[in-house]
């Protein structure tokens, strides 16, 4: 995991413009509602998520 750590700050420079200018989407699970954080929270056990999760 700390193979590139020293490539940290020139990958954010790269990534962080096209992020902001919508070229580049970061893929996020979401759900309305603290009732359905179970929801939100099973799906990596089942190799459904996508990205970071939210509520």
């Amino acid at each position: 995991m700390y193979d590139f750590e020293g490539l940290r700050q020139e990958f954010l420079d790269a990534v962080a413009p096209l992020i902001d200018a919508g070229t580049l989407k970061v893929p996020e699970d979401r759900v309305e509602g603290l009732a359905n954080a179970p929801v939100l929270f099973c799906k990596p056990m089942r190799g459904e998520n996508r990205g970071k999760a939210g509520i």
